[in-house]
């Protein structure tokens, strides 16, 4: 196989990795449909440890930040504001924003909950994720008046 062909695979593979949010099995199925789903996702699981496609992911990453001005700190801000909002009203939003802010630090740890009701890891309902939507869509808002 050419170089071309493979660095195409490659990008290829990766820029679908992105656009679908990260699904490796995916991303390998857009570029090689005719294998079956297992075999997709031990490729593509193998081909996200790939170099080439880790180089093209990150700069697509980097790319997309510079353009859309978003930084950690001004991530670790927002997650912060929705946090704040949340608390009392939407406790599984405002846990989610601090787990967030928590892998960007580099503090993985679990959040420990006191509620033994609440589930952070469960999926989120279609309520909150309009909530949660809401919450950005409020702190977007509030950040292009403040800039006037």
């Amino acid at each position: 196989m050419s170089l071309d062909k493979r660095y195409s695979k490659e990008k290829r593979f990766a820029e679908e990795w992105l656009t679908n949010g990260g699904n490796a099995t995916k991303a390998y199925l857009y570029i090689k449909p005719i294998v079956s789903k297992e075999s997709a996702g031990e490729l593509g699981s193998k081909l996200l440890k790939n170099v080439k496609v880790q180089e093209i992911i990150k700069e697509s990453q980097n790319k997309t930040s510079q353009e859309l001005k978003i930084t950690r700190e001004s991530l670790l801000k927002d997650y912060e504001d929705i946090k704040r909002r949340n608390i009392g009203d939407s406790d599984k939003v405002a846990i989610l924003a601090m787990q967030e802010q928590a892998k960007l630090l580099g503090l993985n740890a679990p959040v420990e909950s006191h509620n033994t009701n609440l589930n952070v890891d469960a999926e989120l309902t279609n309520e909150e994720k309009t909530d949660l939507a809401r919450a950005i869509n409020e702190l977007k808002e509030t950040k292009v008046s403040s800039k006037k």
